[in-house]
């Protein structure tokens, strides 16, 4: 994913590449809680499955930005395994609080950046996907 210049067309097409894996894996990070932990309250069990949906869906929005708008072939790059911790905590409160409040926050920071760098690029399509994924992501902070 080394480019010189990370907020060309380039660029952004590896940043959301990368995306796309960590949307992969927080799918299944949803899946994994409602399975691994039956005994999570009914409303909490609700929220996840809300979530995991939201995730569905931005797996399609970033796979089609990756192709459509970044002229990009998915699978090219590395799969990082930094988030693997998060995903198998044994406390599921604790899996929730870290990957939520704390991983999706950041997300958050970082979908406002390349929304600016976007607008900034005159790459308008790709600054209202990011502006996008940026709301649901404040729903899925709030869960944690």
């Amino acid at each position: 994913y080394q480019v010189e210049d990370q907020w060309s067309r380039e660029g952004f097409r590896h940043k959301f590449h990368q995306l796309l894996y960590g949307e992969v894996e927080t799918t299944d990070r949803m899946g994994k809680m409602l399975a691994e932990f039956p005994e999570l309250p009914w409303e909490m069990r609700v929220e996840l499955a809300h979530q995991m949906w939201d995730e569905a869906r931005h797996i399609e929005i970033v796979a089609k930005a990756v192709e459509e708008e970044l002229g990009g072939d998915l699978g090219y790059g590395p799969w990082s395994l930094l988030w693997w911790w998060m995903q198998n905590d044994p406390d599921p409160l604790r899996r929730l609080t870290v990957t939520n409040a704390w991983a999706e926050r950041n997300l958050m920071h970082t979908l406002r950046e390349w929304r600016e760098h976007a607008e900034a690029r005159g790459f308008d399509r790709i600054a209202e996907l990011a502006d996008y994924l940026q709301a649901d992501e404040r729903t899925h902070v709030q869960l944690g």
